[in-house]
């Protein structure tokens, strides 16, 4: 028999080193694979969410099984076969997993990528649930608004007090004059507040008390609707003298004798639209 040339000692630890790295990459893999399987949870819709859950349960439990075979794999290595081989086969078993493992390194790379890119993608998810949060949020105001809305016009029709819609800004504020065979009333249109009553013994001491009044309002700050309810139309007459001869603005109109041009309460606000 020919003697065996001599060749480079082939050390087991170096081999079992390139095993542990093989190893440890295999296992990176797996877990980046149940990652990646969890965060299609954001993207699934709601019928296939449990499925991705069945999903990622059974890619854990691959992860581990594996893990525990390789474990396996390593502990029980029959060292003594392995000390039978030639350097010659262990260097073609190294050069195999030394050309692996860039492919390995490769593939994960490719893995962290992504796995980032999921990252990116649940951050859009979270972004734009948080959104759709703040639209339910104004959506809910609307609807409170709107309710309370409703309710205030059922009060105002069921009591008969006219509805003031907002219309174009003025300069001047309006003020409502509600005019009857028995008292005379007024109140600011727009902000809520209880309306000044002219009491007098007859219609001309309410008229006088008016114009009393009157006197200390500007013309370029202020202009008058008088409201006249059946019975009211002869005070509403002098009344609408006395004011332009204080060269103040003054408009009439008639109102039925179920209608109430000023809210005891709240006087002559005006109705906003809910906010958009």
């Amino acid at each position: 028999m020919g003697r065996r040339t001599a060749q480079a000692p082939f050390s087991l630890f170096s081999f079992q080193d390139i095993i542990t790295s093989v190893t440890g990459i295999v296992v990176l893999m797996l877990l980046v694979m149940a990652l990646e399987l969890a965060s299609r949870k954001l993207q699934a819709p709601a019928v296939q969410q449990s499925i991705t859950r069945e999903d990622t349960r059974a890619a854990l439990s691959a992860a581990q099984t594996k893990i525990q075979e390789l474990q396996r794999m390593l502990e029980s290595s029959d060292w003594s076969e392995l000390a039978s081989r030639t350097p010659t086969e262990f260097a073609i078993e190294q050069e195999v997993l030394t050309r692996q493992i860039p492919l390995l390194k490769s593939d994960l790379a490719a893995a962290k990528r992504r796995v980032a890119e999921l990252e990116r993608q649940e951050k859009a998810a979270h972004d734009q649930w948080n959104a759709r949060g703040k639209d339910r949020q104004q959506l809910e105001r609307m609807e409170a608004e709107i309710g309370a809305l409703e309710a205030k016009l059922k009060k105002v029709q069921k009591s008969g007090t006219l509805v003031y819609r907002a219309g174009p800004r003025e300069s001047r504020q309006p003020w409502i004059i509600e005019c009857t065979a028995a008292s005379i009333s007024a109140a600011p249109l727009g902000p809520i507040s209880k309306p000044l009553q002219f009491v007098g013994s007859d219609s001309l001491s309410r008229i006088r008390q008016v114009e009393a009044w009157a006197k200390g309002l500007s013309r370029s700050e202020v202009y008058l609707v008088l409201m006249v309810k059946p019975g009211g139309a002869e005070t509403a007459t002098i009344l609408e003298e006395k004011l332009r001869d204080l060269g103040l603005g003054v408009g009439l109109d008639l109102i039925g004798s179920d209608q109430a041009a000023i809210d005891p309460e709240e006087g002559a606000p005006v109705v906003e639209e809910p906010a958009r």
